[in-house]
């Protein structure tokens, strides 16, 4: 049965069963994502934690130290869908190992990071991995699932 909403017809939508299959390859996605995920968020509440003890050893002012967390969700904000996109040719798994590659190596070397722009450098290109990461471990996961559980595997 049509339904006609502001003049428009649609074709009913089928509704998925819930005895749709998740295969282990949509579990591996899913997982690997949630670690990926686990990661990002682990790094952001180290960083706020590290904050103080940070700009003691660089001798950062509080403005420097807050905009840490800034451009490292620029990084993010302004790759997020260059690498989204870049993996819709490439591949997700490719595009991803690399993000994930860049995230750990470029997080690695804030530790070694002399001074405030060094450490902005580092963050912001840790921010790009990030990104990437995010959106397309998403979009991985999704995929994988059947339709009907989407949502439930995205959530």
């Amino acid at each position: 049965m049509a339904s006609e909403v502001s003049g428009t017809v649609s074709a009913p939508t089928e509704i998925a069963s819930g005895n749709e299959h998740v295969s282990a390859y949509g579990w591996k996605a899913l997982a690997g994502s949630v670690i990926g995920f686990s990661m990002d968020g682990f790094d952001m509440l180290i960083l706020g934690f590290m904050l103080p003890a940070i700009s003691a050893g660089l001798v950062l002012t509080s403005t420097q130290a807050g905009s840490l967390v800034t451009w490292t969700m620029l990084g993010a904000d302004a790759c997020g869908l260059i690498f989204g996109t870049l993996s819709d040719h490439l591949g997700r798994i490719k595009v991803l190992t690399w993000m994930i590659l860049i995230f750990a190596v470029f997080t690695g070397l804030c530790a070694l990071a002399r001074g405030y722009w060094d450490l902005v450098a580092y963050r912001a290109i840790a921010g790009v991995g990030l990104g990437g990461e995010y959106g397309i471990g998403m979009a991985l996961a999704a995929e994988a699932w059947p339709s009907g559980k989407r949502a439930s595997a995205s959530s």
